[in-house]
């Protein structure tokens, strides 16, 4: 497998390779680079598994507010990201970083993860499929010094998959409350 950090400026894309199962795959044309698992229902935690390490990203509470980002075997929090129910988006604190922000479109169709100036510095898009995801993800050329941008890979795509089941439990209820 490649490093991330060795695939920066090259569009990627995550894919789902078999229906109903909560593995997903990111590749880089027809080779693997990362995988990412989910579990879980009411507190889900993601395992993102690349060459560059291994990390989780665990649902600090029932409602999913807070996403909290650890190296595998590790008890100690590599940083925090704080959800906004409202714009889809949301804040991440990474110890001796400065705050980046992720940014929904108002289709809730892309979600970057920026730099304080609105830079992106990865960008998931294109969302595809109700049986088998698939997304494309970028990640961008010039943020080649963020030593975390091989976690930022899984955890816009663990953010991405948490935005669509948050909008398809909405559609649900707002179809059961017609009903």
């Amino acid at each position: 497998m490649k490093k991330i950090q060795e695939l920066t400026g090259r569009s990627l894309r995550w894919e789902q390779p078999r229906a109903m199962e909560c593995l997903y795959e990111l590749r880089d044309g027809d080779k693997v680079v990362a995988t990412l698992a989910c579990s879980g229902s009411f507190k889900p935690t993601s395992s993102f598994a690349s060459a560059d390490g291994r990390w989780e990203f665990r649902q600090a509470n029932f409602w999913g507010m807070r996403t909290l980002i650890f190296a595998e075997g590790s008890c100690t929090e590599v940083a925090t990201f704080h959800h906004n129910m409202w714009t889809g988006g949301g804040r991440l604190e990474i110890r001796g970083v400065p705050v980046l922000q992720a940014k929904s479109n108002f289709t809730m169709t892309r979600l970057e993860i920026q730099n304080l100036s609105g830079h992106p510095i990865v960008r998931c898009d294109r969302f595809r499929g109700m049986f088998h995801k698939s997304a494309d993800l970028r990640l961008a050329p010039d943020a080649e010094d963020l030593s975390e941008r091989p976690w930022l890979a899984g955890l816009i795509w663990h953010l991405v998959l948490k935005l669509q089941r948050e909008t398809s439990g909405a559609a649900g209820a707002a179809a059961a409350a017609g009903a």
